[in-house]
């Protein structure tokens, strides 16, 4: 896909954290960190992208993860099987470029800010990975 998607974990418009070990736990071996600490995933059938994983307090830390910013999201099937996993776990959301929310969990449809983005659109919910891509193409 050629746009950036991003994943949000708040409450209201608050950050709510969760530990960085879910992101590796969900992306597993394709999580790779150069020597200055940028971030990017890579996996075997030749898809690549960069992500931004940032804290309460900008770049990620001890504090936790409150958004990942993913520029062209590869098609491999382990990427999107990964976010549906971190989304599943933390109860967060994704929003593409018409900024329509996204979540993989009916109890995370109340944590999404009601005036994010389109306020007449409710969030949609992915019951698998697949349908991430789904909703992504639909927009």
């Amino acid at each position: 896909m050629s746009l950036d998607i991003f994943l949000f974990s708040l409450q209201g418009h608050e950050g709510r954290p969760f530990p960085y070990s879910i992101v590796a736990e969900g992306w597993g071996p394709h999580l790779k960190t150069d020597a200055e600490g940028d971030k990017w995933l890579s996996f075997p059938d030749g898809g690549e992208c960069d992500i931004t994983i940032s804290g309460p307090r900008g770049k990620a830390s001890g504090d936790g993860v409150v958004s990942i910013g993913i520029g062209r999201p590869p098609a491999s099937p382990a990427f999107w099987q990964g976010l549906f996993e971190i989304m599943c776990l933390t109860r967060s959301f994704l929003v593409g470029p018409a900024g329509r929310p996204i979540v993989a969990d009916e109890a995370a449809v109340p944590l999404v800010p009601a005036d994010f983005g389109d306020p007449d659109a409710k969030p949609r919910v992915a019951r698998r990975w697949q349908d991430l891509i789904r909703c992504l193409e639909e927009d």
